[in-house]
């Protein structure tokens, strides 16, 4: 399947594909992806201090739901900026080798 040609959704900005690596990193923390617009918004909450967004910003991003999170995870599993068996990492080229 190419994740990379989900036609029927709008493009997601660089910075909603931050945060959705970083929703991504709950699900590796707490091996669950929030699946309600309440709990993706909370997960962002937490993540506030790394990511700043106003409160209407991540209501606005939550209603995009559990499939928009599932899909951009995989697109940056595909682009190679989450390894699903590390943590994942917001920079490439970060692994210390010259």
């Amino acid at each position: 399947m190419d994740i990379m040609n989900v036609t029927h959704q709008p493009p997601l900005s660089e910075e909603q594909l931050r945060w959705i690596e970083h929703v991504h990193q709950l699900e590796y923390v707490d091996h669950a992806v929030p699946r309600r617009t309440g709990a993706v918004a909370m997960a962002l909450a937490m993540l506030d201090r790394e990511l700043p967004m106003s409160s209407r910003q991540i209501a606005s991003f939550a209603r995009m739901g559990h499939e928009t999170v599932r899909r951009g995870a995989d697109a940056l599993t595909e682009l190679g900026l989450i390894d699903r068996h590390r943590r994942p990492r917001l920079e490439k080229g970060s692994s210390g080798t010259a």
